[in-house]
């Protein structure tokens, strides 16, 4: 195959596989139910690797051996090449000394080089320089426009595009946490409902975006959007949501229900004692609590409740100021055993000096020694 190339171009490989020659409209969208393209995409995949005849053939056709086989390798990849190029001179691979490769010498760009680059800048400046890192991550996510090599449905595929999966859902939730930082809520929204679009059948783009929902305070949307993505897939594919998001459903809805009742005044609950809840939905109820503080500008505290380093614990000691703090602090605050020696309890509309004063006379009250208490501004 001649080495000879007259042209630059762009391949695309995510949603659709196009090749675009630079500087013109001009593009060829390639189908890789076609059989002939697959030796094709694997080497350009794999375009740092050279391969001899017989192991490119064992990657590619089931029992294909010998010279027939090599001839129908070659005819393909020659095939290809020229409808690549309407001249039939620009090679994509080259056959170097019995071995296959990618043809380096053409000028070239591929979009998952500059989304793998945008990745890595966009991490590198997260700490440094969040806005920047927040551009990378977006132009990563808008090169993503679906699953790579759409079409192809051989098994050396998948473990590549499970890896582009990983990185999209990662590129996802760090540019969720960006804007969040940024208090850019329908921002956020809006960049999780397009990824799931981008990867319909991907469940952890949908988990990214019924999180951004409730981090927007949309949890009834969040809910029903739940419900209509469970009935999506039990109608087309006969699948039930996994433990991962019946367990992040389950926790919204308690969630929700805590924190409407967390609203109503103390004469309406003068019945109910403090709310206890389970770790992660006390990360729930914080993070819808701290939302509506900052949107009311409204008082908002963290106090904890720890026992010293000194002291040892025990379950019964642990149970005992559970049942403590339930029956002695107000309705409307909620709280919960963080690990084995402290609880978190969340105080809405309370200053961080009455938070304070409230956990001091607690302990005071508390007939066992070792417990320690100190407030946080949320």
């Amino acid at each position: 195959m001649s080495d000879t190339h007259t042209s630059c171009c762009h391949i695309q490989t995510f949603g659709q596989f196009k090749i675009q020659k630079h500087n013109t409209k001009e593009q060829k969208e390639l189908c890789l139910e076609n059989q002939g393209w697959h030796a094709f995409a694997y080497l350009m995949t794999f375009r740092n690797k050279r391969f001899q005849a017989e192991e490119l053939l064992s990657y590619l056709y089931e029992e294909a051996e010998g010279v027939d086989a090599v001839k129908l390798l070659n005819r393909q990849l020659e095939e290809s090449s020229k409808v690549l190029d309407a001249c039939g001179e620009a090679h994509y691979v080259k056959i170097d000394k019995d071995f296959y490769h990618w043809n380096h010498n053409i000028g070239m760009t591929i979009d998952t080089e500059v989304f793998e680059h945008e990745i890595f800048v966009g991490q590198s400046k997260i700490g440094t320089h969040p806005e920047e890192a927040l551009a990378h991550f977006l132009k990563a996510i808008e090169l993503y426009r679906g699953e790579y090599l759409k079409g192809c449905s051989q098994m050396w595929v998948h473990g590549i595009r499970n890896h582009y999966r990983n990185l999209i859902n990662d590129s996802v939730q760090s540019a969720m946490r960006l804007l969040k930082s940024f208090d850019r809520l329908d921002d956020m929204v809006k960049l999780t409902a397009a990824a799931t679009k981008a990867s319909p059948s991907d469940e952890k783009c949908h988990r990214n975006h019924i999180e951004a929902l409730c981090l927007s305070n949309r949890c009834d949307e969040a809910l029903d959007y739940y419900h209509g993505l469970s009935e999506t897939l039990y109608s087309a594919y006969g699948l039930m949501p996994s433990m991962k998001m019946q367990s992040l459903f389950n926790n919204i809805k308690k969630a929700t229900q805590i924190v409407d009742d967390l609203s109503f005044t103390a004469e309406t609950i003068s019945d109910l004692s403090a709310f206890y809840v389970e770790a992660e939905v006390f990360k729930t109820v914080y993070e819808l609590e701290k939302r509506r503080s900052n949107r009311s500008n409204v008082s908002l505290t963290l106090g904890v409740v720890k026992l010293e380093e000194t002291h040892e614990t025990s379950i019964e000691l642990m149970q005992s100021m559970k049942n403590f703090l339930e029956k002695s602090l107000r309705q409307s605050d909620c709280f919960t055993q963080w690990d084995d020696r402290s609880f978190y309890i969340l105080f809405p509309y309370s200053s961080y000096e009455t938070a304070e004063y409230v956990l001091d006379r607690l302990l005071d009250r508390f007939d066992e020694d070792g417990f320690v208490s100190y407030g946080h501004r949320a």
